[in-house]
Order: structure tokens, then C-alpha cells, then sequence
């Protein structure tokens, strides 16, 4: 198991004031982390190898405003809106002192529009199941998902974020056995469409042997799968339905439809060790 491939759940605040020529007391989680000895973040890093999704908090002062100052929208990302509009240093400094975040809550799930920090005005988020696909994308491919989130001044969340991340909550339910703790695709080219979705697998762990992911978004041709692997499947189900098995003939799945979600349904096989993919080969030329 490649240890540079294992991820975590990571929350990260940025919590930036953007005030000229002030400076925060360092956090004490920043003074730990400098005086910390390679085994303590070795131990630390741990945490973040064994996991794929996690979340930006990008917040400050700025937040306050919602990307409006007197009437006037700042242009380009809301954070720099001091700078932007401009905003007066003893203005801004103003603003500052107002900066009470009582609704800030750690344990409050979040996502992301298209600005990093709150803008009132930015009404472009993305969908509960583009989120999950880009989720299932990138961990698919052995990286790591940080979500971002601009809190409002007060400290809470807009309510589209707040139901977003409540429907990538509904999903983890379901599947987050699929996302946490798995490397990126065995196969350099999927058993199927890229339009119908994506693969990856998980090392044998707790008592389960190795299972490679197949994240369906639609349904396979003649709904069929066959995965180019030496390994016996010994099991295949939706982890939607863990009961109901699937047909399995050799290296062949059968997925019947239609499928149990929409957005991404997904399918867990089990092996027999890891993934010995059968390597493509490319015929001689006279095809010979």
C-alpha cells in the first residue's frame, strides 16, 4: 500500500483579516505544527493519507459585507474587496471591530460557489451531484477533494451551501466506504464509457478483502462489465443494496438497472488480492 496515496478528512480555516499592517496572534495549532518533530508529523500526515474529502473554510472580516460596500458590487474575488472598490484603511478598520462570528460552528457541513469567500450576490452553485462527481473524480484518480466555503460575517453558512453538503452527507452515508481510505484506479483505460463512470479500489483492511469501486453514472452497455483482471470476484453488490448480490460470470458483472441512484450508484466487487490487471496489447503491424 503506497503510503503517499492514503488521504484524510481535513478542515482547514483561513481566516484572513486583510487589514494592512495588522497582525494576528499566531494560532496555538501553528505553534505546535512548527515546533513538531518529524515522527509527531509523520503521525499527523497519517491522518491525512487515510481519507479523500475534505473542506477550505475560506473567511474574515470581508465576509461581512457579502462582496458590497455602499452600494457598490466589488469586481473579481470577494475577499479583495478592500482593495477592489477601494475601501479606506480606517473604513475597513471599522468594519473590523463589527467582526463577531457567534454563528461560526465547527461541525456545520459545507461547499462551495463559485467565489471563495461570501458574496452575497453569487447565486452559481454548483448541483449536490456534480459535487459528488467531482468528489468521485478526483479520488478516482488518487487525489484528494478540499471543498471550499465562505461563511457569512456572522459565522454561519448560506443555507444552499448548508443543503448541498447535506445531500453529499445523504450520499457519504451510503457510500463513503468507497471514498475514504481507496487508491486511484488500477486500470489505465476503464472497463466502460467515461460517461458512465469511474473506478478505484480499496487494499484488504478489518477483515475485508480487497474490492474495487466501479462509481456508475449511468448504465453500462447491454449492462454488462467485464473487468480485464486476473483475479476471481468472489462477490459484487450495490453498496446501495449490500444484500441483493449481482450476477457474476467469470470476470463479467451483470448491473441490472435501473440504477438505485441517479447521480452515482455504486458497485463494490470483492477479490482476491489486489488488482492484477491484464495489460492491453497492441497487435504487430500486418497484424501478426
Amino acid at each position: 500500500m503506497k503510503q503517499q496515496n492514503h488521504r484524510f478528512f481535513i478542515l482547514l480555516l483561513a481566516l484572513g483579516l486583510g487589514l494592512p499592517g495588522m497582525r494576528a496572534q499566531e494560532p496555538a495549532a501553528a505553534v505546535r505544527y512548527r515546533n513538531e518533530t518529524p515522527a509527531q508529523h509523520d503521525a499527523c500526515m497519517q491522518w491525512w493519507r487515510d481519507a479523500n474529502f475534505g473542506m477550505f473554510i475560506h473567511w474574515g472580516v470581508y465576509a461581512q459585507l457579502g462582496g458590497n460596500y455602499k452600494g457598490k458590487d466589488s469586481l473579481g474575488v470577494a475577499e479583495w474587496i478592500m482593495r477592489n472598490l477601494p475601501i479606506p484603511k480606517a473604513e475597513y478598520e471599522a468594519i473590523a471591530k463589527q467582526f463577531n462570528p457567534v454563528m461560526y460552528d465547527w461541525k456545520t457541513c459545507m461547499t462551495m460557489n463559485e467565489n471563495w469567500g461570501y458574496r452575497a450576490s453569487d447565486h452559481k452553485w454548483k448541483s449536490t451531484g456534480r459535487l459528488v462527481q467531482m468528489l468521485i473524480e478526483i479520488v478516482s484518480k488518487g487525489g484528494n477533494f478540499l471543498l471550499n466555503i465562505g461563511p457569512k460575517g456572522d459565522g454561519s453558512f448560506p443555507d444552499e451551501a448548508v443543503e448541498r453538503l447535506k445531500g453529499m452527507g445523504e450520499w457519504m452515508k451510503v457510500n463513503g466506504e468507497a471514498i475514504y481510505g481507496v487508491e486511484k484506479s488500477p486500470f489505465a483505460t476503464l472497463p466502460f464509457s467515461e460517461r458512465t463512470g469511474r473506478c478505484a479500489w480499496k487494499p484488504a483492511a478489518a477483515g475485508k478483502p480487497d474490492t474495487i469501486y466501479l462509481y456508475l453514472y449511468s448504465m453500462p452497455d447491454k449492462g454488462l462489465i467485464t473487468l480485464p483482471i486476473n483475479n476471481p470476484i468472489s462477490k459484487a453488490y450495490f453498496l446501495a443494496k449490500p444484500d441483493t448480490a449481482l450476477k457474476v460470470e467469470g470476470k463479467t458483472i451483470t448491473v441490472p438497472g435501473p440504477l438505485p441512484d441517479p447521480v452515482a450508484t455504486v458497485v463494490a466487487l470483492e477479490i482476491a488480492g489486489e488488482p492484477e490487471v491484464i495489460k492491453e496489447t497492441t497487435p504487430a503491424k500486418g497484424g501478426k
